[in-house]
């Protein structure tokens, strides 16, 4: 709506009164504003009439406490809160898989042990290590869960509790 147009649900403001609270506003800008008398108030504008003229409660002041009063304890030091049960131990792999695995994470750490040490192998021995770690991350990998078909909670996508 143009700025010249007037909306008939408005009370017209008279010139002079808009120019009286602009003067108003700015020789007191930066100063305490002073509340009028009850007799200096102007009359009071229906709300519903007038949006503008709706008046908003202050916030209630919080309560102070007693100094003898203790602190409400924090959400962690509450007894209240939640604490999860101890998880399963996890299981050792057995068979195939804890061999593959033995082979993916011993062979690697043996061979560093040997460097270290100083200890020479025979040329056919580091290469059938090599080829023992390579088969048994081989292994691990090919048997690895993948799809929805080796999915371990049954088609649901979610956590299970």
């Amino acid at each position: 709506m143009p700025a010249h147009e007037h909306d008939p649900g408005e009370p017209e403001l008279d010139a002079a009164h808009v120019d009286a609270a602009w003067r108003d506003i700015l020789a007191n800008y930066g100063e305490r504003a002073t509340l009028a008398s009850p007799e200096e108030q102007p009359p009071t504008v229906d709300p519903a009439v007038d949006p503008a003229a709706r008046t908003y409660a202050a916030p209630e002041p919080e309560p102070v406490e007693s100094a003898d009063a203790a602190p409400e304890p924090e959400w962690w030091e509450r007894e209240e809160h939640f604490t999860p049960p101890e998880p399963p131990p996890a299981g050792v792999p057995r068979g195939p898989r804890g061999l593959a695995w033995a082979g993916a994470l011993g062979l690697p750490v043996l061979a560093i042990v040997l460097t270290f040490a100083r200890i020479a192998v025979p040329g056919w021995l580091g290469a059938l290590g090599l080829l023992a770690f390579v088969g048994s991350l081989g292994y691990l990998f090919a048997t690895m869960p993948h799809g929805d078909d080796d999915n371990p909670f049954d088609g649901n996508n979610g956590a299970v509790v």
